[in-house]
């Protein structure tokens, strides 16, 4: 149960660092800034607050493998939006890096 806490934390602070690195790239005004700011101090609290829970190797490799493999889902997403073709070679990629993370939760 304490492990899954620590998950729950670790997955919604790398959904959340997807949320900043897309409110860097579409920000433009001061008050899309200071959200873009305000949902990564509560993605690094979240972060934060996973080392209860699990030790910080585990959770700083999770955190940033999930945090990518979510900015990565969500550019092929806006691709496919767009009406641009993706490479299955991109594909296969995001799926290996998943799989790693998914072995490393298993061990």
């Amino acid at each position: 149960m304490i492990k899954n806490k620590g998950l729950f934390f670790v997955i919604f602070g790398a959904i959340l660092e997807c949320g900043w690195v897309y409110g860097l790239k579409y920000a433009n005004s001061n008050l899309a800034y200071l959200g873009t700011a305000a949902i990564l101090v509560v993605s690094f609290f979240t972060f934060a607050l996973s080392f209860k829970y699990l030790p910080p190797s585990v959770a700083y490799t999770l955190y940033i493998g999930l945090g990518t493999f979510f900015v990565m889902l969500s550019e092929i997403a806006i691709e496919i939006t767009n009406g641009v073709s993706i490479e299955i070679l991109r594909i296969f990629f995001v799926f290996t890096l998943l799989y790693g993370i998914l072995g490393l939760k298993r061990c």
